[in-house]
């Protein structure tokens, strides 16, 4: 059960990541006030969630890792330290794009 889910997760993960985003991008209606470019916040708004989530568990295993150095808390904090940095880059990025029509 442990490699079938190692090995099936990841694909089955970014395939529901590529669907979600697809309906929030293309299929969901625009919106009355600001239209078309209020559909970045099906982007945004879970880019920027998963980056506090990941350094939330990168600030937690940090500080466990000051109390009791364990190889396990230092790779979680390093691999979540890395998912962090890729998410919350992702979430500024499309944060500038959402706020250059709506902002001027």
């Amino acid at each position: 059960m442990g490699k079938f889910l190692r090995m099936a997760l990841p694909p089955v993960a970014l395939g529901l990541l590529a669907v979600g985003h697809y309906i929030g991008l293309a299929v969901a209606p625009p919106d009355r006030e600001m239209g078309d470019v209020q559909r970045i916040m099906y982007a945004h708004v879970p880019a920027v969630w998963i980056a506090m989530v990941a350094l939330t568990i990168n600030f937690v295993c940090s500080v466990l890792y000051l109390f009791k150095p364990s190889w396990k808390t230092d790779s979680l904090a390093e691999a979540s330290a890395e998912v962090g940095l890729m998410f919350g880059t992702v979430g500024v990025l499309v944060g500038a794009i959402w706020g250059r029509p709506t902002w001027g």
